[in-house]
């Protein structure tokens, strides 16, 4: 935040952060990686280390609280620089949801999935905790895209697809998930104008 400038202009400001300190995407892509690895011979091995090793230490509601803290003190430092603005926590659209199950784009076995599902909840509480601790507003994709995840019909994230070009985007929103998350927040701030 220090190399964040201080306008005094700035009317609206998003946020979506959390996911890292709650190990959401890293623990994602190193099953996902793992199981691909797994698969093959001559990476049994190490698929099987890596896929286990990061599963074997879950996030725990310590850290659920530690990340709460952590956005509502970027929320903090927002306002420390720009007093009059809004600031809005946007969470992160589903990846796994009801309708996901094993397959190549969520190569995850079904206790995997659980998981992933859980830590998701997790995540959404730090962002229900982080608007309360600050004076943020929540913008809830995160329940608005369970019909979206992986295998759904209209998935709105990347599946997995390990010999892509495009590594980065593994597991991150779609265009059109990018197009609902901006609508949702659009409305967001259109229905509390409203009141």
């Amino acid at each position: 935040m220090e190399s964040f400038p201080r306008y005094t202009d700035v009317e609206l400001v998003t946020l979506t952060a959390g996911g890292n300190d709650l190990r959401y995407l890293g623990t994602l892509m190193s099953v996902a990686y793992g199981s691909w690895l797994e698969a093959r011979p001559a990476t049994r091995v190490l698929g099987r280390r890596l896929r286990t090793a990061v599963i074997a230490s879950p996030p725990t509601q310590r850290d659920v609280h530690a990340a709460a803290r952590g956005l509502a003190s970027i929320v903090e430092a927002v306002h420390e620089r720009v007093p009059s603005t809004r600031v809005l926590l946007v969470n992160y659209l589903t990846v796994v949801g009801p309708e996901t199950t094993p397959s190549r784009a969520a190569p995850f076995t079904d206790s995997e999935l659980a998981l992933f599902r859980r830590i998701a909840d997790q995540l959404k509480e730090a962002f229900v905790m982080a608007e309360h601790l600050s004076a943020a507003e929540l913008v809830d994709v995160a329940s608005m895209s369970e019909t979206h995840g992986l295998g759904s019909a209209d998935p709105w994230v990347q599946g997995f697809a390990p010999r892509s070009t495009r590594q980065a985007a593994l597991f991150h929103p779609t265009l059109a998930g990018m197009r609902a998350v901006a609508a949702a927040v659009v409305d967001h701030i259109e229905s509390v104008n409203r009141r």
